[in-house]
């Protein structure tokens, strides 16, 4: 079952953002991460792969082949997003899960502030929904960071939390 969670992170790790061998596995994560009813049945951890998905493969916007087909309406990281707000899987983050989405979520938002001509750090000026979904995840899951123990925590945790907070500010 633990496999089955990964395997889109897995296929990230191994192919990064080699665009021939990662086409299949785009499509399929935009089709699953868009869907809320099969996101609705995740928890905090196979939500966390997905984003982790989704920030090593530069998922910064549907893949090619979808975006000839009909307009998509749902952004596949607000969903996503959308779905790490729920007090559930608030309620159930550790603080090394809370330190990951923060840190993938971050860096995903950046790439794709970039790729729209947004100026870097330029978060608190942006209109988009997905700047909106970052703000709102600062909200819910810093202070469960904050409050933290350091033995929570591994140091590539904290130096991540720091980072998404420095880049986001």
């Amino acid at each position: 079952d633990v496999y089955k969670r990964q395997i889109l992170r897995r296929a990230a790790l191994w192919s990064g953002a080699n665009a021939t061998v990662m086409q299949p596995f785009l499509v399929g994560a935009d089709a699953i991460f868009t869907n809320r009813d099969f996101l609705a049945k995740c928890q905090a951890p196979d939500l966390t792969n997905f984003l982790a998905f989704m920030e090593k493969t530069r998922f910064i916007a549907p893949p090619d082949c979808c975006a000839a087909e009909e307009q998509k309406n749902d952004d596949s990281l607000v969903t996503l997003g959308h779905r790490f707000m729920n007090h559930d899987i608030v309620d159930a983050c550790t603080p090394a899960q809370a330190s990951r989405i923060l840190s993938s979520f971050t860096a995903v938002v950046s790439k794709r502030n970039k790729h729209r001509g947004e100026e870097f750090g330029s978060f608190e000026i942006s209109t988009s929904q997905d700047n909106w979904v970052l703000w709102e995840l600062f909200d819910l899951l810093g202070g469960l960071l904050l409050t933290s123990r350091a033995e929570e925590l591994s140091p590539r945790d904290i130096s991540s939390a720091l980072g998404a907070y420095a880049k986001a500010s």
